[in-house]
């Protein structure tokens, strides 16, 4: 369940608003980058004619966003533009540019939107709550400003649309502090946003990706357990509503490919999650989330060097980065490296705020890693710690394997 829980919480952020961890300190460029538009993705030809066909086809883009919502066309390209941003990390400029945009078209609540989110998505970056009390005032900012925005009927697509996002995003964070009634309640209201958003503009294509995420998420957790009721099997069909909007979104066709990454890796279907993954990094390289996905998928590929250089390149990006200490130290352990793995793992224990389930997850794989070095008496203490924290179901098991070897004589500690 906690693997479920971790990708709707990466994804549904990413989703309402591209937003990915880790401020970057840029200039607002003064005309519009094609290539760091974010939504559906342009025509890729070379030269004059490329650029030519590029600007086109965007041109189409934002003028079906713009009758899909009943918004200007600058505000929609501007959007894209901003999007774009929070997409590749510059979150300064992002709010700067969302400020600006508001400023020009005020009564749509975007500035407050994308603020909350970036607060959130600092958070996801290393999973964590270091940014709690900042995200709970800018969301609650966010909502109260999309709520006068509603009290008029102009662009109302867009305003569910928003409400929908942040109050998904609210839920998850509820979750992650176990609060489920809450957050079902709040689970609840955002669909009946999205139901809204989809009433006032019916041809708003990126309204398909939260069907797509509800339509498989909701198969894969009511299939995980034997306490909720059977909802049927629909993940192929979320698949093709998520796919839907990577393929011809506005605003949200690189976190739609996001999405799929964490479906494919639900799959096991590793391949198609690196490639996912791989896709957005040729747009956006410095994008930590994607990164951290593609690491991971390749760990699962069993690919650990090129895992591992992914790693390395978010502690370059990002050198206060502490989650990714945890994967390098997967990977260099799974590589066969105890003691570098030990050396990542001990880091990442060392950072704050970690939640019970990290530290249990820790503590066992430096459990794992000491019991290579034939270090038992340190590998059963991290055991015994991972226990500790959560009742920690495989470290009880390794314990029980590690006392029964002891008593057939063939370890001794």
């Amino acid at each position: 369940m906690i693997r479920i829980v971790r990708a709707l919480a990466l994804t549904v952020p990413l989703v309402a608003a591209p937003a990915v961890a880790g401020p970057k300190d840029t200039a607002e460029p003064e005309d519009m980058d094609i290539e760091g538009v974010a939504g559906k993705r342009l025509p890729e030809l070379d030269g004059v004619q490329g650029a030519a066909a590029a600007k086109q086809a965007e041109a189409a883009l934002v003028k079906r966003g713009a009758e899909a919502l009943g918004l200007p066309e600058d505000y929609v390209r501007r959007t894209r533009v901003g999007f774009g941003k929070v997409f590749e990390r510059d979150y300064k400029g992002a709010r700067q540019h969302f400020v600006k945009l508001d400023q020009d078209h005020p009564g749509t609540g975007i500035s407050g939107s994308v603020d909350a989110l970036v607060w959130q998505a600092l958070m996801l970056e290393n999973f964590d709550f270091r940014y709690d009390r900042q995200y709970e005032v800018a969301n609650k900012k966010a909502l109260d400003d999309l709520k006068v925005a509603l009290q008029s009927p102009e662009h109302q697509g867009w305003e569910h649309f928003q409400m929908a996002g942040l109050m998904g995003v609210e839920a998850i964070h509820m979750v992650r502090h176990g609060t489920y009634l809450p957050a079902l309640n709040r689970a609840f209201e955002a669909m009946d946003h999205v139901q809204s958003a989809r009433e006032a503009a019916p041809g708003f294509t990126d309204l398909d990706i939260a069907d797509g995420m509800y339509n498989y998420w909701r198969t894969v957790v009511t299939m995980s357990t034997k306490y909720l009721p059977d909802f049927g099997d629909n993940r192929a069909l979320g698949i093709r509503q998520i796919q839907n909007v990577q393929e011809n979104g506005i605003f949200l066709s690189d976190p739609a490919t996001l999405a799929l990454a964490f479906t494919w890796l639900e799959e096991r279907k590793y391949s198609q999650a690196v490639t996912a993954c791989r896709r957005n990094a040729a747009r956006y390289p410095d994008n930590v989330i994607n990164n951290l996905l593609l690491g991971q998928a390749l760990l699962y590929q069993r690919q650990y060097d090129d895992s591992i250089a992914v790693f390395k390149k978010i502690q370059a990006i990002s050198p206060e980065n502490n989650r990714v200490h945890y994967y390098l130290g997967l990977a260099t352990l799974r590589k066969g490296d105890a003691r570098q793995a030990i050396q990542h793992l001990e880091r990442y224990l060392a950072s704050d705020h970690l939640e019970g389930w990290q530290k249990a997850s820790g503590h066992y794989r430096l459990g794992q890693a000491h019991y290579r070095l034939k270090a038992y008496k340190s590998a059963e203490y991290h055991y015994k710690l991972a226990v500790k924290e959560t009742g920690h179901k495989a470290s009880k098991r390794a314990i029980d394997r590690m006392q029964d070897l002891r008593k057939q004589g063939r370890i001794d500690y």
